[in-house]
């Protein structure tokens, strides 16, 4: 890894790509594990430059991988061109000390598919390890992974949100935290600067911060991350969504993260 992260190349036509390593064989257990992803390079012809991207483990050590988390959904940004990084994902997971952590992605597009860069960061060595609580496994919601992309939403327009959605399936088993995804427009040949603000929660009630997210007419987008969000959600809930943008608003992709 360098200070920009790990670079991967999503797969085609909704295949996976190849999976690149991005940390060896862990010297300590992990109990939080930082996510900051954003594209290389982006193809202007692209009219969808969302990815699904996951995250891999061989808790060997080696590249015998296995999934960790599925399916992060994230919009490619141009790095190095005065943008933010496209999305940081923050999950409070238990990691064995020896393990390797991986990456690859998926794109709809089926020509030149967009170049990623990852930054993991592996936090553990709590002094009071029964003050944290970390989970083991990580509940995709709302993956189209079949077209490399979330469930569309449309926001309310001009700072009037619109009405709570379902999303995705109800929760399968107890959650212990969650992480909210919001992607760009798919399939807009013309892309306009709009700023989004996006709620989640459960029973029509927000839960964490809203997620702020920018696309910009150089087929760009990004988000505001929320950073953690500890919360007891107990199996059988419906997640939710609901939206706002700063001007007419364009149907934008949207996904949760369980982690159990």
């Amino acid at each position: 890894m360098d200070q920009s992260g790990t670079q991967f190349t999503s797969g085609a036509a909704n295949a996976d790509g190849t999976a690149v390593s991005m940390l060896s064989a862990l010297t300590h257990d992990v109990e939080y594990l930082r996510l900051i992803i954003g594209g290389e390079t982006i193809t202007s012809a692209n009219l969808d430059n969302t990815c699904l991207v996951s995250i891999l483990i061989d808790p060997a050590g080696g590249t015998s991988w296995a999934t960790l988390i599925s399916s992060l959904l994230v919009a490619t940004v141009d790095v190095g061109s005065g943008t933010p990084p496209g999305v940081a994902f923050d999950f409070p997971l238990w990691i064995p000390a020896g393990a390797s952590i991986g990456v690859q992605a998926r794109s709809a597009v089926a020509a030149t598919p967009p170049v990623l860069r990852c930054i993991a960061q592996a936090y553990g060595g709590n002094s009071n390890p029964a003050s944290w609580w970390a989970g083991q496994r990580v509940t995709a919601i709302g993956i189209d992974a079949a077209n490399s992309r979330g469930t569309t939403h449309t926001p309310g327009n001009t700072g009037a949100f619109s009405s709570w959605a379902n999303l995705g399936s109800a929760l399968g088993a107890d959650a212990g935290a969650m992480q909210w995804a919001v992607s760009g427009p798919f399939n807009i040949a013309t892309w306009t600067a709009l700023i989004y603000e996006m709620q989640f929660g459960v029973s029509d009630i927000m839960i964490g911060a809203p997620v702020m997210h920018a696309t910009a007419i150089t087929e760009q987008a990004w988000m505001m991350p929320t950073g953690l969000i500890f919360r007891s959600i107990p199996s059988g809930s419906q997640i939710r969504v609901r939206g706002t943008c700063s001007s007419a608003a364009v149907a934008q992709g949207v996904a949760a993260y369980a982690v159990h």
